[in-house]
C-alpha cells in the first residue's frame, strides 16, 4: 500500500501522460486486488492443503471461485519441470506436489458442492524426449500427456499409447493434437465457439 501510495502521489496534473496512465493501472489494480481479498474472504477452504506454492495456489483457485469473485476461468501454475538434469528425484517431488495439491483442490471444492461445476486441465509448452541423457536426465520432446479432472469428466485414456521405440527423430508420436483437447474445453464446457481461439475446426473428443 505503501509504494502504491508513493506512485500515486507521484502522478500530479500536466505531467507525463505515461506516468498517469501507470498510475491509473496500478490505481486499479490495487483497488481491484482490495476487492478480490474482501471476496475471498467469504469462502472457507475445507481441505488441508500443502505449504507449497502450487498448493496455495490451488487454495486461492477453490475461493476465487467459491465465493461472490465467481472466477469463470483460473490459471495457476507449478514450473521446474524441464529436467535435463536428475530428472527422477525432481519428476518424483514435483508429480508428488501435484498429486497432493490437486487431491486438496477437489477435496474442498466437494465439500462445498463444486466438483461437478469445475474442470481442470493441465498443459506444458513442451515434453520430454524418450531417451536419457549423461546427466540423468531428458531433453526438450514435442509430446506429453495432457490430465483432465472434475466431477463430469468421463475417466478414461483418451488417445493410443505412444510407442517408446517408433519415435519420430527421437520423439514420441502424438496420437492427439492437443487443439482438439482445447477445442472440446472450449465447446463443451465453456460453450464457444473454439476456431475463433484456435484458428481452426479440430475434432472434439468424448470426455465431456
Amino acid at each position: 500500500k505503501q509504494s502504491a501510495g508513493v506512485l500515486y502521489d507521484g502522478a500530479k496534473a500536466g505531467q507525463s501522460p505515461y506516468l498517469s496512465m501507470i498510475a491509473t493501472t496500478a490505481r486499479d489494480a490495487y483497488h481491484g486486488g482490495d476487492l478480490l481479498r474482501k471476496q475471498t474472504a467469504e469462502f472457507t477452504n475445507k481441505a488441508a492443503y500443502a505449504p507449497n506454492g502450487f498448493a496455495q495456489q490451488l487454495a486461492l483457485a477453490a475461493r476465487l471461485i467459491g465465493s461472490s469473485a465467481g472466477a469463470k476461468i483460473v490459471f495457476v501454475s507449478i514450473g521446474s519441470f524441464d529436467t535435463h538434469a536428475g530428472q527422477r528425484a525432481q519428476q518424483d517431488r514435483l508429480l508428488g506436489y501435484l498429486g497432493d495439491g490437486l487431491l486438496a483442490f477437489y477435496t474442498d471444492l466437494a465439500a462445498h458442492g463444486l466438483a461437478d461445476k469445475v474442470l481442470t486441465m493441465t498443459f506444458s509448452e513442451f515434453g520430454r524426449r524418450v531417451a536419457g541423457n549423461a546427466s540423468a536426465g531428458t531433453d526438450h520432446g514435442t509430446a506429453a500427456p495432457m490430465f483432465i479432472l472434475g466431477g463430469r469428466v468421463k475417466g478414461g485414456i483418451y488417445g493410443d499409447h505412444p510407442s517408446l521405440t517408433d519415435l519420430d527423430h527421437g520423439d514420441l508420436k502424438f496420437a492427439t493434437d492437443f487443439r482438439a483437447v482445447y477445442a472440446t474445453v472450449i465447446e463443451k464446457w465453456l460453450g464457444r465457439d473454439p476456431s475463433d481461439v484456435l484458428g481452426g475446426a479440430y475434432p472434439t473428443l468424448a470426455f465431456v
